[in-house]
């Protein structure tokens, strides 16, 4: 059995407009927390989620302060989160492969775009794209296939809607 010296914080989802007062009581609520700890203990690393990274930034600020700098804080979004957990846990995914495992490569949009043409010029050429250019085409279907992912579509049912789409935007390419 596993024992804590902390209790856990309650969790807490806070909704509300634009200036309604979310990150005070978020504040304030965590002030409460650490009031009940144990003094003495040196208190756990807090994750705190944020939308957006200017947001990320202040909250982070506004919980240093109220904490007087003497709480570990990690603010996080859920993307930034979720990236660097995938760093961490990538060499686990090739372990079962007997890879050499690599580090997955955070690619410029424009790198991203010449491999992308790269790996289907063979399926650009055959499309016979007319009045449309290939470089928007491939930046397109990058931006969408990266809307798909974020959406959390499953890979089977993504497979088969991006074949449908892929067609059918070929064949709306050539009617035009």
């Amino acid at each position: 059995m596993v024992s804590f010296a902390h209790s856990a914080p309650p969790a807490l989802w806070l909704t509300g407009p634009s200036r309604s007062g979310k990150t005070q009581r978020l504040v304030t609520e965590f002030q409460t927390w650490l009031a009940q700890q144990t003094p003495g203990l040196s208190p756990p690393t807090a994750l705190v989620f944020a939308a957006n990274d200017d947001n990320r930034w202040q909250l982070a600020d506004r919980l240093a302060q109220a904490t007087g700098g003497r709480y570990p804080i990690l603010s996080k979004t859920p993307l930034g989160f979720i990236s660097d957990e995938v760093k961490l846990f990538f060499p686990l995914l090739f372990q079962p492969l007997n890879l050499k495992a690599q580090f997955p490569l955070r690619l410029r949009p424009e790198t991203e775009q010449e491999l992308a043409t790269q790996l289907w010029q063979a399926a650009l050429t055959a499309a016979e794209l007319q009045g449309v250019m290939q470089y928007r085409f491939v930046r397109e279907t990058l931006d969408l296939l990266q809307l798909a992912v974020r959406v959390a579509s499953r890979l089977r049912t993504s497979r088969r809607y991006w074949t449908w789409a892929w067609s059918a935007a070929i064949g709306a390419m050539r009617r035009s």
